[in-house]
């Protein structure tokens, strides 16, 4: 559950407002592919009743040679530099918000996303392996538990609070102001003369000095949601958004190699994963049900306008989680970048070299900068979350696993697994073709605005031939895939028991 759960968290409720409330099936759905997939992949490592590798590149190594291993290899270390670029930016607009909330001047968030960089660069240069900082998983898990605390008591605590606003809308021709004056105050109900700020007004011969108590007549509430059972057209984005928050499998095949008997692994995942369903529905489901198509990616933003337009005790809550998500981006970014910085050693050998901890200060600061400078760039969380879901991820919780697991037990798969595993890879292909598009279109619309440009968008039957064109293209290169990985696979036997 810790490789798991985690930031993707923050995205389940926005990945729901894009599907409709058919959004739950379909989350639930793939918590039980992810299961799936995690399974097999498990499978794949016992050949001959013999651990054949212990890590997930190993494996593919086996099922498909060299090319399969540098594929996997280049994917994993995508998927680790897409996602410390996220972090960083998360922790860059976190600062900010927390830094204009209390007070202090508003500044650019790419400045945010350069001191996150800051911070972290010691850590970065000094961190050798993993061993040193295993601990960081406990905090890391507090901080996501604690998150979900907020994200689920808050939207009714918010709602309640207010009401009061919305039970006290008047006239559309009237609204509600408080006017002070010597010391004293009154609540009355004016005329509406278009004046929102704080203006004079006369009142039984006293001139007070009032301001508005409410919205704007015709202002829609924060909380006043707008929800859909189904929203088809978005459908493949929601998939890459929570997809986001099953990316756990990389590490899987390490994590079982630890257990004393790899027959239970199976229950053990069926386990886990329905904790983290049961996890993640509440966060998924109350901020939709209480902000609707209002819901941003990462919902504390949301909660966060919802509790400014209130006293500001409701909004300790929130800076609570804020500061202990960010705590876990600071200490989770070097970790994540460390198996990139140990590849990048291997490769060039810089590691062997004399003057090596020069060497390895120059070029992760480097790799550091680059990230800061493409979070600086392109400060967009949820789109650039939907095309790492929709790519990297999608390939190693979907793809990978199935046609490794196919790869090297063929001939002992039975039919209905085979028409099973085309299902599943059917499906992610379908989601991660049409949902990178959306998310890919979603980027360009984000930097458009900023530049004051029109939005692009797919018509109707634009939008509809992605979705034929990628099902007909998946469905005739697996059949191709398959038909291959039957030609090419021996007969093998003696697999452990995985229930």
């Amino acid at each position: 559950m810790a490789m798991v759960c985690g930031i993707g968290v923050l995205g389940l409720s926005r990945g729901l407002s894009q599907a409709g409330w058919l959004g739950i099936p379909l989350l639930i759905f793939l918590g039980f592919m992810a299961n799936y997939t995690g399974k097999v992949l498990l499978k794949s490592l016992y050949l001959q009743k013999e651990t054949v590798t212990t890590t997930y590149h190993g494996l593919a190594m086996v099922a498909f040679g060299p090319v399969g291993y540098y594929i996997v290899i280049f994917l994993q270390n995508c998927a680790l530099f897409s996602a410390s670029i996220i972090f960083l930016l998360l922790s860059g607009a976190n600062m900010q918000t927390l830094s204009v909330a209390w007070g202090m001047q508003e500044h650019n968030i790419g400045w945010f996303i350069a001191l996150t960089g800051l911070i972290i660069i010691g850590p970065i240069i000094g961190l050798k392996t993993l061993k040193e900082v295993s601990w960081i998983a406990i905090f890391g898990i507090l901080a996501t538990v604690l998150t979900i605390i907020v994200i689920i008591i808050m939207p009714p605590v918010l709602k309640h609070a207010d009401s009061k606003y919305i039970d006290n809308y008047v006239k559309p021709n009237t609204t509600l102001y408080n006017c002070a004056a010597n010391g004293s105050s009154v609540n009355v109900t004016l005329p509406f003369n278009g004046t929102y700020g704080n203006f004079p007004a006369t009142i039984n011969g006293t001139v007070y000095n009032c301001h508005t108590f409410l919205k704007p007549p015709g202002y829609r509430p924060l909380m006043d949601p707008h929800t859909d059972v189904i929203n088809g057209a978005n459908l493949p984005t929601a998939f890459a958004t929570m997809v986001f928050a099953f990316g756990g499998h990389n590490v899987f095949p390490a994590l079982a190699c630890t257990m004393r008997d790899t027959r239970s692994y199976g229950s053990f995942l069926n386990g886990a994963f329905i904790a983290i369903i049961l996890l993640y529905l509440p966060p998924a489901v109350i901020p939709y049900f209480y902000f609707g198509d209002k819901v941003q990616n990462p919902i504390l933003n949301t909660l966060f306008e919802a509790a400014a337009q209130l006293e500001k005790g409701y909004n300790i809550p929130i800076y609570f989680a804020y500061v202990a998500i960010t705590l876990h981006l600071w200490f989770t970014i070097p970790i994540i970048n460390n198996p990139v910085f140990l590849w990048v050693e291997e490769i060039t050998t810089l590691d062997k070299r004399r003057g090596r901890a020069m060497f390895r200060a120059l070029y992760r600061t480097l790799i550091i900068i680059v990230q800061v400078l493409i979070a600086w760039k392109l400060p967009y969380f949820g789109e650039l979350m939907d095309i790492i879901g929709a790519t990297v991820i999608s390939a190693t919780v979907f793809f990978l696993p199935c046609l490794m697991y196919l790869k090297l037990n063929w001939n002992n798969t039975t039919w209905f697994e085979v028409v099973w595993n085309y299902i599943v890879l059917l499906l992610a292909t379908l989601g991660s073709v049409v949902g990178f598009i959306n998310a890919m279109l979603g980027l360009i619309n984000k930097v458009r605005e900023d530049e004051a440009q029109k939005d692009v968008s797919l018509s109707r039957i634009q939008f509809y031939s992605c979705i034929g064109g990628a099902t007909g293209f998946g469905a005739i290169l697996f059949i191709a895939v398959f038909w291959w990985i039957s030609t090419q696979s021996k007969r093998r036997s003696g697999y452990r028991v995985i229930s």
